[in-house]
């Protein structure tokens, strides 16, 4: 199966690398922005940067560009001729934005903030979707790299992505409101940072000992509400912003101590 990616930004060239290292057959990229595209690189990753008409020599091209992006360059392909089957790597977006026979997209569960990524990818849970010739080009891919994976139905896809952004985005700003407050009472930078990523650190190491729910600690959990509103009194007079996110959250672990 000779493959091709369409798109160098970090996810593009972090599961090139990846595919790579599992021993598929990958062709190339390629790039709007031709070899500039590997200006950052260093000569030992080895990538390679193929012209537009080489992609008519692909069996499978799988686009890695922004989301906004991926409806334009899947019409481009089909308009173009070319025969591969089509994937995308968006989490949030369907399959059908690639409007023809042969169709899938596939989705690593991780955060993709270089590309040195790749080095990790073999840990994260694909998701994969596509129409059925699609979904077998996918799942020959995911079973090749031999990675964990899941199969969703289309219209689960959002809600899927939601799920992922909560836990990998919404984690980020968890840290960074924690460490604006203590910023804020006088902390140094680096000691708030610090102190911030001990503790969660701590908390995911729980998590993945104990499983998820019972890793909770703190006032809440012990149903300490006196302490809860001193917070909340505080924060109403130096930061709303923070307040309605930690009313919000706690309000929900309230309703899970509950159950």
């Amino acid at each position: 199966m000779k493959i091709a990616f369409f798109g160098a930004g970090r996810a593009g060239l972090s599961l090139y690398l990846f595919f790579r290292k599992k021993g598929l057959e990958v062709r190339g990229i390629y790039s709007r922005r031709g070899e500039k595209a590997l200006e950052d690189l260093e000569e030992t990753d080895q990538i390679k940067i193929v012209p537009f008409e080489s992609l008519r020599e692909a069996d499978v091209i799988i686009i890695t560009v922004e989301d906004k992006s991926i409806e334009i360059i899947a019409d481009t392909l089909v308009k173009s001729g070319i025969g591969a089957t089509i994937g995308h790597v968006s989490g949030s977006l369907p399959s059908s934005l690639i409007k023809k026979e042969g169709r899938f997209s596939i989705h690593p569960a991780m955060s993709l903030a270089s590309k040195e990524a790749y080095k990790n990818l073999e840990k994260a849970i694909f998701s994969i979707e596509g129409d059925e010739r699609g979904i077998k080009v996918a799942r020959d891919l995911v079973e090749t790299l031999g990675v964990r994976y899941v199969e969703i139905d289309t219209e689960n896809k959002a809600l899927y992505h939601a799920a992922c952004v909560i836990a990998s985005n919404y984690l980020v700003a968890i840290e960074l409101m924690a460490k604006t407050i203590l910023n804020n009472i006088g902390f140094d930078e680096k000691i708030a940072e610090n102190l911030v990523l001990s503790l969660a650190e701590g908390t995911l190491l729980n998590m993945k000992r104990l499983g998820i729910k019972r890793a909770l600690t703190g006032p809440i959990s012990r149903g300490d509400w006196d302490t809860v509103r001193k917070h909340m009194d505080e924060l109403s007079r130096k930061n709303e912003v923070i307040l309605k996110a930690y009313v919000a959250l706690a309000d929900y672990l309230k309703s899970i101590v509950d159950e």
